[in-house]
């Protein structure tokens, strides 16, 4: 069986809680999905011109785990990538004397969207990936440069934060907060 797994980071200044993504109407996509061993499994439509496209096009199911931020590293994203690795060899018979690490608690992730900044200036986020959240609440600031207005970020969803920004300054429009709001837990 052919299968493409892909590894990578958040962009820019996101941050990702390791998570992996899958085209729902893939089975084999979502079954390897949930060997991977992290908390989120994230059901996403394929992108045209994406790397889960392109395999989909050439009937290869795909799996891409992100975890962490670029340019910077993150022991506890690498070492679930590491882990993630290993259990999928694991659980295709490929590789012999691994034991999957123990998943706590594991959700799918059926509908997720970004909160905003309202306004552009310095930000300061209290709550980050991996955190559950519910509606209305205080999820960070965005300052002006001279300490005299503060706006807050407030949740428009109940859910898990399945990536935040770590930029410490924003601009009007730009993704805060990746919430996946619709879910169902597996674990």
């Amino acid at each position: 069986m052919d299968l493409a797994l892909d590894f990578h980071t958040g962009g820019e200044a996101r941050h990702n809680h390791p998570q992996v993504r899958y085209h729902k109407q893939n089975n084999i996509a979502a079954a390897i999905s949930s060997h991977f061993g992290v908390k989120y499994l994230i059901e996403q439509p394929l992108l045209a011109h994406s790397f889960r496209k392109a395999a989909s096009d050439m009937n290869v199911p795909a799996v891409v785990y992100e975890g962490g931020e670029s340019i910077r590293l993150d022991k506890f994203s690498i070492l679930s990538g590491i882990n993630a690795i290993k259990n999928v060899l694991s659980a295709l018979q490929m590789t012999e004397g691994h034991e999957p690490l123990p998943v706590n608690e594991q959700y799918i992730i059926h509908k997720d969207n970004w909160v905003r900044a309202s306004a552009p200036g310095m930000f300061i986020w209290f709550r980050k990936s991996g955190d559950f959240v519910e509606k209305g609440e205080k999820l960070g600031e965005i300052k002006d440069p001279y300490g005299t207005k503060s706006i807050d970020v407030i949740s428009t969803y109940t859910g898990h934060i399945i990536g935040h920004n770590n930029a410490s300054v924003v601009s009007l429009g730009d993704a805060l907060f990746h919430i996946g709001y619709e879910y169902s837990r597996v674990k």
